[in-house]
């Protein structure tokens, strides 16, 4: 959530089975409503907050903040990002993004591997864009499907093959402008990242949950880019409300290859149902979305998860997500090369992770896998 607590659930939405290039079948359907777990507008400032869930240490290394965390953030308040939009751009003519070349002490061989090449991942490599160009494409709502607003693509120029799909979900009140970058940064490592916006830019996890359902479904089957995807493998990333949208999406449906909740705010922190490996990232700045009241319970819940990892950065508010940070793109890319890819050269990075200190106040998992 980017701002204000408020939660406006949609409707059911429909389930939408479809057939994958391989032949199988995935059905898509949106799960329950649960608007009862969410508060109505103009309740939050007056609703008390859940008792905190104290986190759980299994195998995990866990540190403290240092005294003065690193000047890498925007103020303690984060300020409420405005809802705006991109400039809606014509199927016939999708922008290009160069990929920006290395520097001249830098080898080509160390960068990021993509689902098409075989250059081994580097810490480096992880914390920077790839070597893949970027195709930028914004369709609005009236010319995508139901359940979901406008979609923004992001795809690797001249990628050979199906690729690797991630739906992407924004938190309340943003718009795809506010993750971008990282859609960004997955399309230059190989990646076919979409940031689908919700109906409302107001409502809550459960709706964004539907609406990524519905748009996976829609890209995999009729969308423009459908020939090009990889409907087999298929990763959900969400942030804040997104964050817990993801969850719920996950969670009516256990068939994605792996989730990334960036700093989740949802008075929901069980999802029994999910199965999809997991990482779940807070910040030790974050005052809109505490990680005892959200990201802390809800891992500690993915009790149907085997494959699940925990991070806190540190110094990080609620909106750091929404500017580059090389930590956020190390985690997320060795998580989808891992269980997306099911690459296990990531898995050093992962198992046992990022040692905890001035950029990492916790880290846990549940490795080796």
């Amino acid at each position: 959530m980017s701002g204000r607590r408020t939660a406006s659930l949609a409707a059911l939405a429909a389930t939408v089975t479809l057939t994958l290039p391989t032949g199988a079948t995935m059905s898509w359907a949106a799960q329950p409503d649960i608007s009862g777990t969410h508060p109505t507008p103009g309740q939050a400032a007056t609703t008390g907050r859940p008792t905190p869930a104290p986190p759980t240490t299994g195998s995990s290394t866990t540190g403290h903040a240092p005294a003065t965390p690193p000047a890498i953030d925007p103020p303690a308040t984060p300020p409420h990002p405005t809802a705006t939009h991109l400039p809606s751009a014509p199927a016939t003519t999708p922008s290009v993004r160069r990929a920006t070349p290395p520097p001249p002490t830098a080898r080509r061989s160390t960068a990021a591997p993509s689902p098409d090449n075989g250059h081994a991942p580097t810490r480096e490599s992880l914390r920077q864009a790839g070597p893949h160009d970027v195709e930028t494409m914004r369709l609005p709502r009236e010319k995508t499907g139901t359940g979901f607003a406008d979609v923004v693509a992001l795809l690797p120029t001249h990628q050979p093959g199906p690729t690797p799909t991630v739906v992407m979900m924004p938190g309340l009140s943003g718009s795809a402008e506010t993750i971008r970058w990282v859609g960004e940064r997955l399309a230059s490592h190989g990646y076919a990242a979409f940031i689908v916006e919700p109906p409302s830019m107001l409502d809550g996890p459960a709706a964004r949950g539907k609406a990524v359902n519905a748009a996976a479904a829609w890209l995999i089957s009729s969308s423009p880019w459908a020939s090009r995807l990889d409907g087999s493998r298929i990763a959900l990333y969400g942030y804040s409300m997104g964050a817990g949208g993801v969850l719920e999406a996950t969670d009516a449906h256990p068939h994605v290859r792996a989730v990334v909740s960036v700093f989740p705010w949802d008075f929901r922190t069980s999802f029994p149902s999910a199965s999809a490996p997991t990482l779940v990232l807070s910040g030790s700045s974050d005052i809109t979305a505490p990680k005892s009241f959200y990201a802390t319970p809800i891992y500690r819940k993915l009790t149907g998860v085997s494959q699940k990892a925990f991070a806190e950065l540190a110094g990080a508010t609620h909106t750091r997500v929404e500017s580059p940070d090389a930590r956020l793109s190390e985690l997320t890319l060795a998580w989808l090369g891992r269980f997306l890819l099911d690459d296990p050269r990531y898995d050093v990075f992962l198992c046992p992770g990022p040692a905890v200190g001035a950029e990492y106040t916790s880290y846990q998992s549940t490795c080796p896998w």
